[in-house]
């Protein structure tokens, strides 16, 4: 609720809340938890980023991968919640100064958004074009190419 209504402090008191029970509930079924894990730290993210609380909300994106990538292996579902924490880390590590480190995770994020779209193109490919966009900036900072847009369309059709 207070995550809806953009209440962020509020929200990350009991996104707490929900991580700590998970976390217990874990200790028992480890699988059946690693989703609402990912799922809660990746809400703990945007709570903290949107706060400026940047370098937090990278520490929980960065937990919110690790389980999402758990979940991933074992029964595919979290997938979506892993695109979506790979770009936000991206994003986040870019707003830092780090974009050397955010390249290949928004790299990852533009491949996981692209399989996810096989499955459901209409739900999934803004999304890859979003992802397509911001990696493009970032190679035009990397590259600082006299044809930057040109080297970003080839760079983009390699990585396809």
């Amino acid at each position: 609720c207070c995550y809806k209504l953009r209440r962020y402090k509020e929200a990350i008191h009991y996104v707490q809340q929900a991580i700590d029970m998970w976390m217990e509930l874990s200790v028992q079924e480890p699988m059946t938890y690693q989703v609402n894990l990912a799922r809660g730290y990746h809400r703990l993210g945007f709570c903290l980023s949107e706060l400026k609380r940047r370098e937090d909300s990278i520490k929980a994106y960065r937990t919110s991968i690790k389980f999402a990538r758990k979940a991933v292996e074992h029964d595919g579902s979290a997938k979506s919640t892993l695109a979506s924490a790979l770009n936000n880390l991206g994003f986040n590590l870019t707003r830092t100064g780090k974009p050397h480190e955010a390249f290949p995770i928004l790299q990852e994020a533009v491949n996981t958004y692209k399989a996810l779209a096989q499955g459901d193109p209409t739900y999934y490919s803004a999304s890859v074009s979003q992802q397509n966009l911001r990696l493009c900036r970032l190679y035009m900072i990397f590259t600082r190419s006299p044809d930057p847009q040109k080297k970003c369309v080839e760079s983009m059709s390699e990585k396809s």
